[in-house]
């Protein structure tokens, strides 16, 4: 298997097919853990690891074994419950529209698979240990996860119903206006300051709205 001393030296990229084979392996990838496991989810990630009971040991072996696991999902009204328990078992962050979903061991070995159904596991998956392409996928993850916001602000900001916190860079024209709209139309109160020149743009692209 993937763990073996063999595969050191052979870098490889396979697909695997068929949810049980899947599970197997992803499994034997688990209980390979040495030092750390990073993984991203989509919102259905957290009903897969929950759904299975095996999963759910794997990740608890892993933390026993003096290991960190570090997860990055979006985190709904959807998943909360499942969410609440994982951000006590392991470092858990949210991320906005997550799509696809990766796991790296060590940040040697790298799977992800594209898709995923509530509580199923995907049919099939990628899995490689090329070096170039792992490292790849790891400053992905680090990059995700230094923009990611913590569980538990996630967490209470569902529960209090209170809008997550967005930055975006807007450049095309009509998404700026039309952003500038909604934010008024969702304001009581508006403090602004503008240089001469920018009260020239209010009047001539705002007048009408």
């Amino acid at each position: 298997m993937s763990n073996s001393s063999d595969d050191t030296f052979s870098p490889k990229t396979e697909v695997w097919h068929g949810d049980k084979e899947i599970f197997k392996k992803l499994l034997e990838e688990l209980a390979g853990v040495k030092i750390r496991y990073d993984s991203i989810v989509d919102q259905n990630g957290p009903s897969i690891i929950f759904n299975n009971e095996f999963v759910i040991q794997a990740y608890i072996d892993i933390i026993n074994r003096g290991c960190k696991i570090r997860l990055i999902t979006e985190i709904s009204a959807n998943n909360i419950s499942y969410c609440k328990i994982l951000s006590k078992l392991l470092e858990l962050r949210h991320f906005d529209e997550i799509k696809g979903n990766l796991g790296i061991v060590d940040g040697l070995r790298y799977g992800a698979s594209a898709r995923s159904e509530e509580k199923k596991f995907p049919t099939e998956y990628i899995y490689s240990t090329v070096k170039s392409f792992v490292e790849q996928q790891q400053l992905f993850f680090e990059t995700l996860w230094n923009k990611s916001i913590s569980a538990e602000r996630r967490i209470k900001e569902i529960e209090k119903g209170i809008e997550s916190i967005k930055t975006q860079l807007l450049q095309n024209p009509q998404e700026i206006f039309e952003s500038t709209i909604e934010f008024y139309k969702k304001s009581n109160q508006i403090k602004s300051c503008f240089p001469v020149k920018g009260l020239n743009v209010i009047y001539r692209d705002f007048s009408n709205s």
